[in-house]
């Protein structure tokens, strides 16, 4: 299995999410298994956030997180992708906004410059 460098993907991530929302997670986790790398956070709403989720609101911050992550998402797996040095097939983001921890799945597809025959 390749090493991936999951401390960088994690800094380029928590920057990433505060560059484009004015926050990042307080804690994230990486972990690099077969295919996938998971990427687990938390305490990454902003205190709006929390406060509107608090008030019976957690759909609508949920909805809102989940358009913003599909108005960046190319953005943010090209990126990654470079950081890897592989191609993303595609990344799977499951976000728990009472819990204020958010899940990133990214699926791996073949190394860049590997030309595969099959």
């Amino acid at each position: 299995m390749p090493k991936y460098n999951i401390h960088e993907l994690c800094r380029f991530t928590t920057e990433f999410l505060r560059l484009k929302l004015g926050k990042g997670p307080k804690n994230i986790k990486g972990y690099s298994l077969p295919g996938k790398i998971i990427l687990e956070m938390y305490e990454y709403l902003t205190p709006l956030e929390r406060q509107v989720a608090s008030f019976n609101g957690a759909d609508k911050v949920k909805s809102m997180r989940e358009h913003y992550m599909e108005c960046s998402h190319d953005e943010y797996i090209q990126k990654v992708s470079l950081i890897l040095g592989e191609e993303i097939s595609h990344c799977l983001v499951v976000f728990d906004v009472v819990r204020d921890e958010a899940f990133f799945i990214l699926v791996l597809g073949q190394k860049k410059g590997d030309d595969e025959v099959s």
